[in-house]
């Protein structure tokens, strides 16, 4: 949340009112196009994390009738990968790979093992 509540600050944005949808979005460019000091980019774990941060503070101030609309609710979460990014295999892919290495293995039967 610090991130964007500095973000934001740049921007002379100073109350929760002031901020809309296109607000939030421009917030999501610059999360895509932001470079680390060694000039990579956030990876889509921490991009999605710093949005889904905002989403959840503005659902709090909407619940709390902070905020007469929630500017996040209608985001449909997506954030483009940026350059380099480490994609993990999903866990049943895994376990699918683990499956033929373990059947690849010699039988006892088959080392003259009994």
């Amino acid at each position: 949340m610090l991130t964007f509540l500095r973000w934001a600050g740049e921007r002379d944005f100073r109350r929760p009112e002031q901020v809309d949808k296109a607000t939030i979005e421009a917030y999501r460019g610059w999360l895509f196009h932001y470079r680390k000091a060694d000039g990579s980019p956030l990876c889509v774990t921490t991009q999605r994390g710093r949005l889904g941060a905002v989403q959840v503070f503005f659902a709090w101030l909407c619940r709390e009738h902070r905020i007469s609309a929630d500017p996040a609710a209608t985001l449909d979460g997506e954030v483009v990968a940026g350059g380099g990014e480490k994609r993990r295999k999903p866990v049943e892919a895994q376990r699918r790979a683990e499956s033929r290495r373990c059947r690849r293995l010699p039988r006892p039967t088959q080392t003259g093992c009994v």
